[in-house]
């Protein structure tokens, strides 16, 4: 079965770029999740956490993840971000700002790293157990649920978003989708894609453009060819203006009719991750806990399952354009994942090591 995605990625769309959209939701359905399976734990005497603090312990993992996964993101696979200022410019008669003022900030451009998030929500458990003398497994072991949980609903949400599309279907699969965003590929890589590009001759004129002269067939293929040569020439910049028009463009007719014969068909690797990385680590979780099982054996049940299925599901991901393949022909997810399995030893070592407490999910 094929199908040409053409998904709104708004929850709720309010004007513009303005509104909720479906990765928010997300975040907020993990939050309120893990507050509400935190209170049933508590009152079933299976979670040693002390429910006037549940609330906080919510927020400050959730605020681990979010910081953890842009911070992330930006040192594994955008560390340009780092140095990405717009410093305050002012004079006697003139005052400027730009915000966000650091890259790093331009969360609205999208970049999270699940990984990364793993590590600061860690980091935040380790200094709230720290500060209020609780368990950290304890916290950890819930956040691994709600985590489970939200990754479930954030792939979901990455496939309607149609970002971290998989890679070009070898064979048969169950579904092949045709992403319109995959022209921005194209045009973040004229060079590797120039034949891609080259077909898009008969699209580009009848894109309505303000800013850049429309081309005609001849001149869109002067571009390509150019930009091959040189993808760092002010062509290059021109291709990915139209791209970007052609992609907004692309569920309205007759560029979607004309559009849909010259994408790939590709695997749906976004709904791959949310299932064997959210729901069947969740499943696995929660089928563990129904017997009452020492604080802290849930969230490495988690860690390894998560971890596991991460680097099998990769195969079937489009890597990041400006990093590729690595090592072995391996992603930069797949190594990252190999890195946390000697965390997840080292965890394991202190969680065999620790006396038991707290207790799981089962009367």
């Amino acid at each position: 079965m094929t199908y040409y995605h053409q998904l709104d990625p708004f929850f709720i769309h309010f004007t513009g770029n303005i509104g909720i959209r479906w990765y928010s939701m997300a975040y907020i359905l993990a939050v309120l999740f893990a507050y509400f399976a935190g209170q049933r734990l508590i009152k079933k005497n299976r979670l040693q956490l002390p429910s006037s603090k549940l609330m906080d312990i919510v927020v400050f993992g959730a605020m681990g993840a979010v910081i953890g996964g842009r911070l992330g993101y930006c040192l594994f696979y955008s560390p340009d971000l780092f140095l990405d200022f717009k410093p305050i410019s002012f004079s006697l008669f003139k005052f400027n700002i730009s915000l966000p003022f650091w890259g790093v900030l331009k969360v609205y451009q999208g970049g999270m790293a699940s990984h990364g998030g793993i590590i600061g929500f860690l980091i935040s458990q380790a200094l709230y157990a720290y500060r209020h003398k609780l368990s950290f497994f304890s916290l950890i072991d819930l956040g691994a649920l709600a985590g489970a949980f939200g990754i479930f609903f954030g792939r979901i949400a990455n496939f309607i978003n149609g970002e971290l599309y998989g890679r070009v279907v070898e064979g048969s699969a169950w579904l092949a989708v045709r992403f319109p965003s995959e022209v921005l590929l194209w045009a973040n890589q004229p060079k590797l894609y120039k034949k891609q590009l080259l077909s898009l001759k008969e699209i580009a004129p009848s894109i309505d453009s303000m800013l850049v002269k429309v081309p005609s067939q001849e001149l869109w293929v002067e571009w390509v060819n150019k930009a091959s040569l040189s993808p760092d020439s002010v062509y290059s910049s021109y291709i990915s203006y139209i791209c970007q028009l052609i992609f907004q463009s692309s569920y309205q007719s007759p560029f979607k009719e004309m559009l849909e014969p010259l994408l790939s068909l590709r695997y749906p690797s976004q709904l791959y991750q949310s299932f064997f990385g959210g729901l069947l680590p969740f499943a696995l979780m929660s089928l563990v806990w129904l017997k009452p099982r020492k604080a802290g054996l849930i969230s490495l049940v988690f860690i390894i399952s998560y971890l596991s299925f991460r680097i099998w599901t990769e195969f079937y991901r489009q890597p990041d354009y400006h990093i590729g393949f690595q090592l072995f022909d391996l992603t930069r997810g797949q190594w990252l994942s190999l890195l946390l399995y000697s965390m997840a030893g080292a965890y394991a070592y202190f969680f065999y090591k620790q006396k038991p407490k707290g207790f799981g999910l089962s009367n």
